[in-house]
């Protein structure tokens, strides 16, 4: 008898057809996923896109064991959400539910082949990778003068930055007499009861900017974390025009910092409210 249930368990290994001893059904797997694979190991960017993913996937899928979930059943929820979205977002949910399964058979072990192999993956938007004239910058450039985010914008167009970066930027790591700067973090925003957990940590990958917290009932912090990529973490030139914008943005802050006294929370941002 025990040779026949080996026998008959090898077979389904085999097959793939194993049940897991432990059933779950998806929307409780996917919440696991999240807290344990995803909280700890990505960007928070990327945990809130995820989590934006597994809210539409959980609405359509969430009540099938993870065990016997189909490809038809993935088909058909592809089906529904491009009446809904755009194909980009259908694309990127498709690809969030097959990251998910890959972890539920690598590090759950629930599943031993993944449903969505067997599904084609639905198409993007066609990508329009035009780049802007030097003139067409200096038009966007001249419109954004008059706006808050015309050095952030500036940072974008003459030095390459990310949002993240542009955003993260503080005075101690900008050379102006070697025209220079030290691009070291990222700006990201951070669910508050993870950032308070983050004390805890001997060295935690984010900073919270517990100051930019401007109400009580935020549920949301903004901290310094580290950039998209090691090549990203870097010494960038500054080009002669972006330094003459930046002289001028330091005597503003200095009028600003003047004016309202102890007022003004001098955090060391580049780019910052007045």
């Amino acid at each position: 008898e025990d040779e026949k249930v080996e026998r008959q368990l090898r077979t389904d290994l085999v097959r793939k057809t194993l049940k897991a001893s432990k059933r779950i059904k998806l929307n409780n797997f996917l919440d696991d996923w999240l807290k344990d694979i995803v909280r700890p190991t990505r960007a928070p960017s990327t945990y809130e896109n995820y989590s934006y993913a597994v809210k539409y996937i959980k609405e359509s899928l969430g009540n099938i064991y993870v065990d016997d979930l189909l490809p038809v059943q993935i088909y058909k929820f592809i089906n529904k959400m491009k009446k809904l979205v755009s194909p980009t977002t259908v694309h990127n949910h498709f690809c969030v539910l097959k990251i998910a399964l890959n972890s539920a058979i690598r590090d759950y072990k629930l599943i031993t082949a993944n449903p969505c192999d067997l599904v084609e993956t639905p198409a993007k938007n066609k990508p329009k990778n035009n780049a802007y004239t030097a003139a067409q910058t200096m038009t966007i450039l001249d419109i954004m003068q008059k706006t808050i985010i015309y050095i952030p914008v500036l940072l974008y167009a003459l030095c390459g930055l990310r949002r993240g970066e542009s955003a993260a930027l503080q005075w101690p790591n900008v050379y102006i007499d070697k025209k220079q700067a030290d691009i070291l973090h990222s700006l990201d925003r951070l669910d508050r009861e993870y950032a308070v957990k983050l004390k805890d940590e001997k060295e935690p990958k984010y900073i919270p900017i517990w100051e930019s917290i401007k109400k009580s009932s935020a549920k949301t912090v903004l901290a310094l974390g580290p950039v998209k990529t090691d090549e990203s973490e870097q010494s960038i030139a500054l080009p002669d025009f972006v330094i003459k914008e930046l002289k001028t943005l330091q005597l503003e802050q200095k009028w600003d910092k003047q004016l309202l006294g102890e007022a003004y929370k001098d955090l060391g941002f580049v780019c910052c409210w007045p």
